[in-house]
């Protein structure tokens, strides 16, 4: 059963571091590149802390993802496969088909939210519920909640009423969802208060089975309908729009209030198109086509999933893409064999993020990576991987053998293959590749640079903005002189060679130290 076989028969709703800055004077942040260290742990590595990226589009954007998928499951086949793409859908995942509950996938997949902007995901929920695969079904969405936090993205849950047996049932779901869910701070929250969707409501159609419901959560949490489902009656805070059979008609209605409705408070949807594949896969379901390149006023000669941005980006908060990875109903945005990166860069674009493809594929070289290699290099990438969660792509990159991207407008956080403005920097390692880059970038964004370096004459001759200091990075007391009156620390060493080595244990500590 998908949500668009239920709601379609209604004819309306179908679903299937600041890095270098002046303003630093209060901390210093220590920044690593370090390279091949084979060792499992290390002191920079533990200092890692997931970063939000900086947007100039304020409000907060989630995504709602499906969990339900396994290799060789249902949701991936129907009856009938598609010969071309080789699942039952029109189009097929980048990264081949998958399971919800690997950890490499959900890596993969909580890196592109981060860097396409997107601050949380809203993960479609069965509640406790016992029949055909649901079980599996929530512990992939479990799976995937307890790495949001490693990431610095939010969570919340989309619940599917339509599995509780009675509202006894749904009620001890919430119970579930309070006592598991709504204590972990990075829960998605409304006005200061935690929120949970419903996807409809679908079974329990009255507002008194809906106060029984929610009498789970001692304070009322902030609650979303559907939009124009009025089953829950005062109970819901407001509605969240979807996916409309008049295309982009009913958003612009929903998201300028022509509809008339009072919806207390809006969560605009933003979807790229609808392109189901339940007749083609003998399911049942809506089989109408909303075109991926509308125009806002729903003409052709445009790009539905801006559109719909451009539509909802002034109407409530915050803002729901549907959906990260419905196949079966062709409202996927992560990366594709057919669309590429299309949907993740178009959103980079509209949110103001200083990112582009160009991170979006190294998150990928991870993937491929962790596929390709055995588990003696699992722990190395697992310093690529949070080195990519706290927004480092240039020690990503040491790692990944990738080259670091360059940016001319960069946000104020992160350093993503750039840097701030106007600051004092320390760095280390700068007289490497990646090092070079870095101490280049700073100079010319006005920052006063002091490069701790040991062998000077490799920077070559004396510039403006440049002080170098020679000495051993494994020196404290050297470091912690070359760093005095700085506001933030790069350190960009890497090892001499493949083979084993501690130095970028000992830097580590004596950088800290210094620090």
């Amino acid at each position: 059963m998908t949500h668009g076989n239920l709601l379609a028969a209604k004819g309306i709703t179908v679903r299937r571091h600041r890095l270098l800055s002046a303003l630093a004077v209060l901390s210093l942040v220590a920044v690593t590149a370090c390279g091949r260290e084979p060792n499992p742990a290390t002191e920079i590595a533990s200092l890692a802390r997931p970063v939000s990226i900086q947007k100039t589009f304020p409000r907060k954007i989630f995504v709602h993802m499906m969990p339900w998928f396994q290799v060789g499951g249902q949701h991936w086949s129907m009856k009938s496969r598609n010969s071309a793409t080789g699942i039952a859908s029109w189009y097929s995942p980048m990264i081949g088909e998958y399971s919800s509950n690997d950890g490499n996938v959900i890596e993969y997949q909580l890196l592109l939210m981060k860097y396409a902007g997107i601050d949380g995901v809203l993960l479609d929920w069965p509640g406790l519920a016992s029949a055909n695969d649901l079980p599996q079904n929530k512990a992939n969405a479990d799976a995937i909640i307890n790495r949001t936090a490693a990431f610095g993205l939010e969570f919340g849950l989309v619940y599917e009423d339509q599995y509780a047996a009675s509202v006894d049932v749904a009620k001890n779901d919430m119970a579930y969802v309070r006592d598991n869910f709504f204590s972990k701070p990075n829960h998605i929250k409304v006005n200061g208060v935690p929120a949970i969707l419903v996807f409809g409501p679908q079974k329990f159609k009255t507002a008194a089975e809906w106060t029984t419901t929610l009498s789970a959560f001692p304070t009322s949490p902030s609650f979303f309908a559907l939009w124009y489902n009025n089953a829950a009656g005062t109970n819901a805070d407001g509605k969240f729009a979807w996916v409309a059979q008049n295309g982009l008609k009913g958003v612009s209605d929903f998201d300028t209030g022509l509809d008339g409705v009072n919806h207390g408070l809006m969560i605009p949807v933003l979807y790229p198109g609808f392109n189901s594949y339940y007749a083609a896969g003998g399911w049942p379901g809506p089989t109408f086509k909303i075109s991926y390149t509308l125009k806002s006023d729903n003409t052709e000669g445009g790009d539905t999933f801006r559109s719909t941005f451009d539509l909802g980006k002034y109407a409530g908060d915050p803002l729901q893409i549907a959906t990260w990875n419905d196949y079966g109903e062709g409202t996927m945005i992560e990366p594709t064999n057919q669309f590429q990166y299309r949907f993740l860069t178009a959103l980079q674009e509209s949110v103001g993020t200083v990112y582009n493809d160009a991170e979006l594929k190294i998150v990928k070289t991870l993937f491929d990576q962790r596929k390709q290699f055995g588990a003696s290099k699992q722990a190395v990438l697992d310093q690529a991987s949070a080195a990519l969660a706290n927004l480092d792509v240039a020690a990503a990159c040491t790692i990944l053998g990738c080259t670091v991207p360059v940016h001319n407008a960069p946000p104020a956080g992160g350093s993503g293959g750039s840097t701030g403005s106007g600051g004092s920097t320390g760095t280390g390692g700068a007289t490497g590749g990646t090092g070079r880059q870095l101490l280049d970038q700073a100079i010319e964004r006005g920052n006063e640079v002091t490069a701790f370096v040991r062998s000077p004459e490799k920077l070559g001759t004396p510039r403006d903005g440049l002080t170098v200091r020679q000495g051993d990075p494994r020196d404290a007391a050297g470091l912690a002189s070359a760093l005095a009156d700085h506001d933030a620390v790069l350190s960009v060493l890497g090892p001499p060679g493949p083979g084993p080595t501690t130095i970028l244990r000992e830097c580590a500590r004596s950088t800290v130290a210094a620090m």
